[in-house]
């Protein structure tokens, strides 16, 4: 749900629709469960049922689960859970809303992480007057700006500002910007988790 709801709010109907894996009821449970816990919130709604927003809280608490899976990177010697692509794309798309961009900034970002072996599970957002825009205009003529690296690369980069090992290809400033900003409002909880 937290993946869909990454996406857009969706009211409960629409992630019956996304979601068939589970039926109605068990989504309504899962839905309230998360109100309660403060992961989502209701917002205004135009048709029918209300669409569920993730929190601001939420979309922070992203920080020690990345954590976790970086210790697992690192320490677990080749017996980690691999990466899921719905983990990572859920993992960008609820942490790029909190970025605070240069109000001028504009293009289409693809962040990407790359596991050996596997294919590169890509995120691409566009940007306008430095926010996410809900819903892009067309694809902007030009070049795409990519940020690629490992996961560790990628944990490294966003903790420690060390985006040196990323690779970075476009127009590589609107990356780097995106990479910088991960970094300025996430380093302090990764710094703090350790």
């Amino acid at each position: 749900m937290m993946s869909a709801l990454a996406v857009r709010p969706m009211s409960l109907t629409e992630l019956d629709s996304a979601i068939p894996e589970f039926s109605y009821p068990a989504l309504e449970r899962r839905l309230s469960s998360m109100r309660i816990a403060g992961l989502v919130e209701a917002q205004e709604g135009r048709g029918i049922g209300t669409p569920y927003a993730v929190t601001r809280w939420a979309r922070r608490g992203v920080v020690p689960l990345v954590a976790a899976g970086h210790c697992e990177r690192v320490y677990m010697g080749g017996h980690e859970h691999p990466l899921d692509a719905t983990d990572v794309e859920a993992a960008f798309l609820l942490t790029t809303p909190l970025l605070q961009l240069p109000p001028a900034t504009s293009g289409v970002c693809q962040l990407e992480v790359v596991s050996s072996g596997l294919p590169p599970i890509q995120v691409r957002l566009t940007f306008e007057d430095g926010r996410i825009a809900s819903n892009p205009s067309p694809p902007l003529p030009g070049p795409v700006a990519t940020a690629s690296g490992s996961a560790v690369e990628w944990f490294e980069a966003i903790a420690g500002g060390e985006g040196g090992r990323l690779r970075f290809s476009g127009p590589a400033h609107l990356a780097e910007e995106v990479v910088r900003s991960l970094h300025t409002a996430f380093a302090p909880a990764l710094a703090a988790r350790g």
